[in-house]
């Protein structure tokens, strides 16, 4: 239903894969399961991690799941619970991103200190059922984010990274 709504609100239908960025028509979109050729693992992890942006904390957790997709091309990338971000800051975008592994992807600006980042996060609120743990996570995109920074489990006197 959402990405209904977002199309009508006059967002690009996108399909955006580690491959591919293109314009789709929403009906020709494909479903893909992850494999031997593109692998996606899900752990779930007791880290911190912390994410900063825009001068101040948006999100904290020991409970984030850690996302790897492909044959290590791509740098995980972490899934913070929803109820472990500040969702007062995150405003729904007018952007419609399709991941043919993952599904429709529901972006968000960051809002904080009078700024704004515009689709510095993301959830999937239907994810495929191959990545179903997905849903109820947010991730934020480390390019737009001052920073992500993770301690692992335990701490044991290890620096935030």
């Amino acid at each position: 239903m959402w990405a209904t709504e977002l199309r009508t609100r006059g967002a690009s239908n996108l399909l955006i894969s580690p491959a591919i960025s293109t314009e789709v028509d929403p009906v020709e979109r494909s479903i893909r399961v992850p494999d031997s050729d593109y692998p996606i693992s899900i752990e779930r992890s007791e880290d911190d991690v912390m994410v900063i942006a825009l001068g101040q904390m948006i999100a904290e957790t020991r409970r984030s799941l850690e996302v790897r997709e492909g044959r290590g091309r791509q740098p995980a990338i972490r899934y913070i619970p929803m109820a472990d971000v500040d969702m007062s800051l995150l405003r729904p975008s007018a952007t419609l991103v399709y991941c043919p592994y993952k599904g429709d992807a529901s972006l968000f600006t960051l809002f904080a200190n009078e700024r704004d980042l515009p689709n510095a996060a993301w959830c999937y609120r239907a994810p495929h059922w191959a990545v179903a743990e997905l849903e109820g996570h947010v991730a934020f995109a480390p390019s737009k984010v001052e920073r992500i920074a993770i301690r692992p489990a335990g701490g044991g006197g290890v620096e935030w990274t």
